[in-house]
């Protein structure tokens, strides 16, 4: 005869079934939405409302945001999944908040429904701001809202979430210093403000030369030229020579 189930062994059972089941639900939404029936893959999700664990709010949101991405859904299914993902993203880390905020906003200004999506940026303003002030952690979710407001087309919003964000990287950790300033860079850069990201790409190579260990100043380079990389920058001879002499300064201590 079997031994009798453990309280713990029956729970973690049922926990099993129940990621089964809404990973069933997740992959029939899936399949509802490559057949063209958004409404039904949205119903599909939204049968795990009520649920507010992480993992399923964030199935909910990640499947209601394909969903509202969909150009070739009809507007009206559109707008409902997008209006899901708001709804679903409630009990969201902020982290995961502001990335699901993100991608709403710019699926609605994608639709030219832009009331919709800075309302939405408001609403990620909002969350930022409930940070403490000094706060070094602001920093990149200021950065992409930065970004975000700047896409939906409020440059002055952009310009000040950036403006905010810079006098905080002091307060980072130096060995985030110089990627943080590189990403500040890049977001000027799309505002655009072409003098201002130039200087804080100056500004990130002096914050990486100032580290006193070869491995994270040689890291902290690497992270800003994949930037420079990714934004598609043309290097001057001076920033050329610059990093040369970044180079040839790497030795012990590593």
């Amino acid at each position: 005869m079997s031994e009798p189930k453990t309280l713990r062994e029956t729970r973690a059972e049922a926990r099993a079934e129940a990621r089964a089941k809404r990973a069933d639900r997740r992959a029939e939404a899936a399949r509802l939405a490559a057949a063209g029936d958004v409404d039904a893959a949205l119903r599909q999700l939204r049968a795990l409302e009520g649920n507010d664990e992480l993992e399923v709010a964030w199935a909910r949101t990640d499947g209601s945001l394909v969903l509202g991405r969909r150009t070739d859904a009809p507007e009206r299914s559109r707008i409902a999944a997008l209006r899901e993902a708001r709804a679903s993203a409630a009990p969201l880390p902020l982290e995961r908040l502001l990335e699901a905020l993100f991608g709403i906003a710019a699926a609605y200004d994608g639709m030219e429904r832009r009331g919709d999506a800075m309302e939405i940026l408001r609403e990620a303003s909002d969350a930022v701001e409930a940070l403490p002030a000094i706060d070094a952690a602001r920093i990149p979710f200021l950065i992409d809202l930065g970004g975000a407001w700047a896409a939906a087309g409020a440059t002055s919003r952009g310009r000040a979430a950036l403006a905010e964000a810079e006098p905080l990287v002091p307060q980072a950790l130096v060995i985030d210093r110089p990627g943080l300033l590189a990403r500040l860079a890049s977001a000027w850069r799309k505002i655009p403000d072409a003098p201002a990201a130039r200087r804080l790409d100056q500004e990130a190579l002096a914050a990486a030369a100032a580290m006193t260990i070869s491995r994270p100043r040689a890291l902290a380079v690497a992270a800003i030229c994949r930037q420079w990389g990714t934004d598609g920058v043309t290097l001057d001879a001076p920033t050329r020579a610059r990093l040369d002499a970044l180079l040839a300064g790497l030795k012990e201590p590593w």
